[in-house]
């Protein structure tokens, strides 16, 4: 149970309601509804994320899983094991980047570029400064405009991750890719 009341949404604005159109919306936006003026802004730099950044989808999603298993949020995890799969992320990946405290990054099929984006969106997530291995494995296999992507997927859900584990916001009821469709209508994607 979610340590606060998720909001009234019937109390939301005019403007909000319309753009919600009366789609469902998955725990995490509705959580977000408390803060309105966010909920929109949010929903539309995730949609942004899931479908337009010159990162790949399995790039983006091996990001995702690396952040929210290290802020240990099950809730992003099992939003993202659906995604992740059709991303072509295999379940053997999923389970090594659940293990946050050895980053055992060897057991699973990644290439040197994988693991590179993964050290680097670990670097960047457990400390203020990159070191220069990092930093240099990351420059090595992507453009400038991907690390700049990367640090900004690993804020956005570095920001997420904190919301659903201290509101303790319960995984919705399916995991699979029908919630998110909400997200992309929401962030005009769709």
């Amino acid at each position: 149970m979610a340590r606060i009341d998720y909001p009234d949404l019937s109390a939301l604005t005019d403007t909000t309601e319309r753009l919600l159109g009366g789609r469902p919306l998955i725990n995490g936006l509705r959580m977000w509804a408390h803060a309105e003026p966010l909920l929109l802004q949010i929903a539309q730099l995730g949609a942004t994320q899931l479908a337009e950044l010159r990162l790949s989808p399995r790039h983006r999603e091996l990001i995702v899983l690396a952040v929210a298993n290290a802020m240990e949020s099950s809730y992003v995890v099992a939003q993202h094991t659906a995604i992740s799969a059709s991303c072509g992320v295999t379940e053997a990946e999923r389970r090594a980047l659940a293990l946050t405290s050895q980053w055992e990054l060897s057991d699973a099929t990644f290439t040197s570029m994988e693991r590179a984006l993964i050290r680097f969106a670990i670097a960047v997530l457990e400390s203020p400064l990159v070191r220069e291995n990092e930093f240099a494995g990351m420059r090595r296999h992507f453009s400038e405009q991907e690390i700049v992507e990367t640090i900004t997927i690993v804020g956005f859900y570095f920001t997420v991750a904190r919301m659903t584990t201290t509101l303790a916001i319960e995984n919705d009821a399916s995991d699979d890719l029908d919630g998110f469709d909400t997200v992309l209508e929401l962030g005009g994607v769709r």
